[in-house]
């Protein structure tokens, strides 16, 4: 299938025609490149560093680990954040599609629910 302008992939996603995969990795390390998260987290476990050799360990820990909670936040969050930003906004659309983070194809009969009696 080829590319789908973003109008028409909120259409079809919403009528249920176009089916969004998010890669879950790739999402990760987008939002996190375009976050700039490493150069949030650099200086964070930077100060965390200095407060631990400073003589406050224990604030030192609680600073780096809240560093790695942040990270991990992000990067478990990244799946949805991607999914909703691609439907509300064409430019991270196009962002996303190009950086490998979605992929949209046709639903088949094979990705139909089944049917209730």
């Amino acid at each position: 299938m080829g590319t789908v302008t973003h109008a028409d992939f909120v259409a079809g996603y919403r009528s249920g025609d176009l089916i969004l995969h998010v890669d879950r990795k790739a999402a990760a390390r987008f939002v996190s490149g375009r976050m700039l998260l490493p150069f949030i987290l650099l200086p964070v476990f930077g100060l965390a560093v200095g407060v631990a050799l400073a003589g406050w360990f224990i604030a030192g820990v609680a600073i780096f680990l809240a560093g790695f909670l942040l990270r991990w936040f992000v990067r478990s969050s990244s799946h949805g954040f991607v999914l909703t930003q691609s439907l509300y906004s064409a430019a991270f659309y196009r962002d996303a599609l190009a950086a490998g983070a979605i992929r949209v194809t046709p639903r088949t009969a094979e990705d139909a629910p089944p049917a209730t009696p």
